[in-house]
């Protein structure tokens, strides 16, 4: 396999092995030297076709003691990616919302390509919410999982796959037949109590503005301590540190972001190591 392009491409057993290996390059993430000799001599070019904060995947390299260098080509991503892989990178790490662009990058270099987001596709945070799911639960069969918000939406489908494979219940609100951006077989939830009632962690997508709050979670709030009211005591959440507390944004005291973003960037090096060391 020349690029990291979905999760979808993956086998349950790879898959596996990388939320084993990013435990391990949690080690590296945290050690008071972190510069590990992994990528030492490689090259990672950073390219978006939109301003994009590239930290976590620069250091990921970083750590494993690559060099990155961020390309701010915002115009033809095409050209320029086929430019810096003659020019001798070995990786091309690319951010676009076009999932054809994406495809056409890969088709077109020769050093490999890896995604970090599309509109459709983002495997890395797929990996990483379930390296934290798996965290939280010994086994995530029968565990429930409640999904609000839509604004991170691109990397539902590809994590859908794998909580199935794990069964895992996965409970979606959203409140339109239409539109919905789940798979054509899942069963989607008109009411917010039948997503939030039996769930044992909550997976917030977030949303746009202020004024969908009332659209995306039944409570002009957002997640507030009146919603989590109609869940289990002390639920889980991922994806929002906040709540609301009568009308003011509290930190939600069993949020797990700061988890999340350490399985992010150990699923950053993981994905690095496996597939192009």
């Amino acid at each position: 396999m020349k690029s990291f392009l979905t999760l979808n491409q993956l086998s349950v057993s790879q898959i596996k092995i990388l939320l084993d290996l990013a435990k391990d390059m949690k080690h590296i993430a945290q050690a008071k030297n972190k510069k590990g000799p992994q990528m030492l001599g490689r090259s990672m070019i950073c390219m978006s076709d939109e301003k994009y904060d590239f930290t976590a995947v620069s250091l990921a390299f970083q750590y494993l003691g690559g060099t990155v260098i961020a390309a701010e080509n915002y115009g033809d991503i095409l050209n320029a990616s086929r430019k810096y892989a003659n020019y001798g990178a070995s990786i091309i790490a690319v951010k676009t919302k076009h999932e054809a662009t994406l495809k056409r990058v890969d088709e077109v270099c020769e050093c490999p390509v890896l995604n970090l987001g599309t509109e459709t596709t983002n495997p890395i945070e797929a990996l990483s919410t379930l390296a934290t799911l798996l965290f939280c639960f010994d086994t995530l069969e029968k565990i429930n999982i409640s999904m609000l918000g839509y604004e991170k939406k691109s990397y539902v489908n590809e994590l859908m796959y794998f909580l199935n494979l794990y069964k895992a219940n996965v409970f979606p609100f959203f409140p339109y037949d239409k539109n919905s951006f789940y798979p054509p077989e899942m069963l989607t939830f008109k009411k917010i109590e039948h997503s939030l009632s039996e769930a044992d962690v909550i997976i917030d997508l977030g949303v746009r503005s202020k004024n969908e709050r009332e659209e995306y979670y039944s409570d002009a709030e957002g997640i507030s301590e009146k919603l989590l009211a109609k869940t289990k005591p002390e639920i889980k959440l991922l994806g929002s540190r906040e709540y609301s507390v009568r009308g003011k944004a509290t930190e939600y005291p069993f949020n797990l972001v700061d988890r999340q973003e350490k399985d992010y960037i150990a699923c950053c090096m993981a994905v690095i190591y496996y597939f192009f060391r």
